[in-house]
C-alpha cells in the first residue's frame, strides 16, 4: 500500500509540476503578447504624432503662401468676387501674373507635402484597425482624410487650376479638433 501511495504523489507531483510548467508558459506568452501589442500601439501613436506635426507644419506653411497669393490676388486683381480660397484660386488662375503663378506653384507643391502625411496617416490608421476602440476621434480623422485624399486625386491631381485642397467648408469634414492631443494623451497612458 504505500508503494502504491508512493507512486501516487510521485504522479501528483509530476503532474503538477507539468501543469505549472504549461500555466507558466501560458502566462508568458499572454504577456509577451501584451507587451507587443502595446509596443506596435505605441509605435502606431508615435507614428501618428510625428505625421500630424509634418502635416501641420506644411498646412501652416500652406497657410501663409495662401495669404501671400491672396494679398497679391487682391492688390492686382481687386475687387475679389469669390470668397473660397479653393474657387478663388480656380477663378484667377489664367490672369495670374509671374509673381502670382510663383506663389501659386509653391502653394501647390505644398499641397503635394501635405498628400504625402495625409496618405501616410491614412495607411497607419487603416493597418490599426484596433485603435478605433481605443481612439473613437481617429474615425473622424480616418474620415476626413478618406475624403481630402479623395478630393485631391479627383480635383487637384486632374486640374492645374486647383492649389489647394480643403474639405472643412463645402464638405463638412473638417480636420478633427484635438486629435493630436487624444494622442499624445494615449502615448503618455502606455
Amino acid at each position: 500500500m504505500n508503494g502504491n501511495n508512493w507512486w501516487r504523489q510521485l504522479l501528483i507531483a509530476g503532474l503538477t509540476a507539468i501543469i505549472a510548467a504549461a500555466a507558466g508558459y501560458y502566462f508568458s506568452q499572454v504577456k509577451a503578447r501584451e507587451a507587443e501589442e502595446m509596443a506596435k500601439e505605441r509605435l502606431f501613436y508615435n507614428k501618428m504624432i510625428l505625421y500630424l506635426d509634418a502635416s501641420n507644419n506644411a498646412f501652416n506653411n500652406q497657410v501663409d503662401m495662401r495669404n501671400r497669393l491672396f494679398h497679391l490676388l487682391n492688390r492686382n486683381h481687386a475687387p475679389l468676387t469669390v470668397l473660397e480660397y479653393e474657387e478663388l484660386c480656380r477663378k484667377y488662375y489664367r490672369d495670374l501674373n509671374e509673381e502670382e503663378r510663383y506663389v501659386f506653384q509653391k502653394v501647390r507643391g505644398l499641397t503635394e507635402t501635405l498628400y504625402e502625411y495625409n496618405d501616410k496617416m491614412k495607411q497607419e490608421i487603416e493597418s490599426n484597425p484596433e485603435v478605433y476602440v481605443k481612439l473613437p476621434l481617429l474615425n473622424d480623422l480616418n474620415e476626413h482624410l478618406s475624403l481630402w485624399i479623395s478630393k485631391y486625386k479627383s480635383v487637384f491631381k486632374e486640374n492645374e487650376e486647383a492649389c489647394l485642397v480643403y474639405v472643412g467648408v463645402e464638405e463638412g469634414k473638417p480636420f478633427p479638433t484635438g486629435i493630436e492631443k487624444e494622442i499624445e494623451s494615449k502615448l503618455r497612458e502606455l
